[in-house]
């Protein structure tokens, strides 16, 4: 069996390929914005190793809730633990007042399992968990070892109420395969140049 860590490789690599994905987004499609950034956590924080130096932010997803407009913002961690992505998110209402934990997780899909209140690993302020404790073996299941980030999204974003349209597949296979076969080149070419110095 192939460790998660030689499958997921540079988390921030695909994070940061996973970002890049706004670039062929179509919000029409999926009724939200692909406008997710990678944070780099400065060389002194003390969890810059733990977390393979940054998370994902995807912030301002407004949707409609069952009775008024919320404001939603999730987070991506690779998990330490389990060395698998896990999700973090939490709602405010439009006007950025709290909305009880009870009222939150009533906001989520009815599909949504494994979800608790726990304080996130940088910030330190309480969100919603979603477990990552069988993620890696739902990833086995699946073949993600070309598109990993993506794959676990195809399979965790649902729960958060963030869908991906399957017909912004084919564009996205595209896109990635273009990003690999780019930065494959400029390796190869840095290797070449190393030779002639």
């Amino acid at each position: 069996m192939v460790t998660a860590r030689s499958k997921w490789g540079s988390w921030r690599s695909e994070a940061v390929l996973f970002c890049g994905l706004r670039d062929v987004w179509e919000s029409r499609l999926s009724g939200w914005d692909w406008a997710w950034e990678f944070r780099e956590l400065g060389p002194k924080d003390p969890m810059r190793d733990l977390l393979q130096g940054g998370y994902l932010v995807l912030e301002r997803v407004f949707r409609r809730g069952r009775s008024e407009m919320l404001e939603w913002e999730f987070h991506v961690v690779l998990d330490p633990t389990y060395e698998v992505p896990a999700a973090y998110a939490r709602a405010c209402r439009v006007d950025g007042s709290a909305l009880s934990v009870e009222d939150v997780l009533l906001e989520l899909p009815p599909t949504s399992t494994g979800v608790s209140l726990e304080d996130h690993p940088v910030l330190n302020e309480p969100f919603l968990f979603f477990h990552a404790c069988s993620t890696h073996e739902l990833l086995d299941a699946l073949d993600h070892d070309q598109l990993p980030l993506l794959t676990w999204f195809l399979v965790a974003g649902p729960n958060m109420g963030l869908r991906i349209d399957p017909r912004q597949w084919p564009t996205f296979l595209k896109y990635l395969d273009d990003q690999r076969n780019a930065s494959e080149n400029l390796a190869s070419l840095a290797n070449k140049a190393r030779l002639w110095i």
